[in-house]
């Protein structure tokens, strides 16, 4: 991966678009043996460009974000994938949740819930080009409605920065 170039930011904690592909990379490879049909998207199809972008969180806890500058990371992907219903699901106070829906119908991929911290955020977008329908929780962990209103196929927890915990499927109880 380091060769590739950095994975994060200069200035800030989290992980850039790149960093989010290594991290969307190891999903991938866990979900392809239960989805033998499924085609991930693949390095090929995404385009990293260097940009600028103001100091990040590490910057601006220093009161120094406008002085420090630093590279910015930025991936173009194959398609734009739209925001989706939560299908009348209520997010708990504190939780940031959002629902993407890409072309490519019920064949494009496993429908997933990605519960994560602050770091998923790099991993959503790759996330949401490969599944027929992505619902993202950020800080939000497991809600059992959710994954039931959902039938989902996956769901991937990222509960700290480091780790990662994934649930078997099938989810779905008859």
């Amino acid at each position: 991966a380091k060769a590739d170039g950095l994975a994060y930011h200069r200035t800030d904690s989290h992980w850039n678009p790149r960093g989010g592909w290594f991290g969307y990379e190891a999903i991938a490879r866990t979900l392809k043996p239960w989805f033998p049909s499924w085609r991930p998207l693949e390095r090929a199809q995404v385009r990293f460009r260097e940009g600028d972008r103001p100091g990040g969180d590490l910057a601006r806890m220093i009161d120094l974000r406008e002085r420090y500058h630093g590279p910015e990371v930025v991936a173009d992907l194959p398609q734009r994938c739209a925001r989706a219903e939560l299908n009348g699901w209520v997010p708990p106070k504190g939780v940031n949740a959002k629902a993407f829906a890409c072309p490519g119908g019920k064949d494009a991929g496993p429908k997933v819930v990605f519960a994560h911290d602050s770091y998923g955020l790099a991993v959503m977008p790759y996330l949401a080009q490969s599944a027929s329908r992505l619902v993202s929780t950020e800080f939000g962990g497991f809600d059992r409605e959710l994954i039931e209103r959902e039938a989902v196929d996956f769901i991937d927890a990222t509960p700290s920065r480091t780790s990662s915990r994934l649930v078997d499927r099938p989810l779905r109880t008859a």
